[in-house]
């Protein structure tokens, strides 16, 4: 009985880490892919200077 507790908490405690390590790189993959199907642009200006971003959109 003692011996089939501690594989159940060991089971347990080993889902969790899965859990913790591959749950946030599927959010992070289906969050990256949502943004590639939406056709996102982003840019940011990192210095002082301005600048002119002139973007063509065509329906194809």
């Amino acid at each position: 009985m003692q011996r089939r507790r501690l594989i159940i908490i060991f089971v347990g405690i080993f889902l969790l880490l899965i859990l913790t390590v591959v749950l946030p790189y599927v959010i992070m993959y289906n969050s990256l892919h949502e943004k590639k199907e939406n056709h996102t642009l982003i840019i940011r200006n990192q210095d002082n200077t301005s600048h002119e971003v002139t973007v063509k959109l065509f329906d194809s």
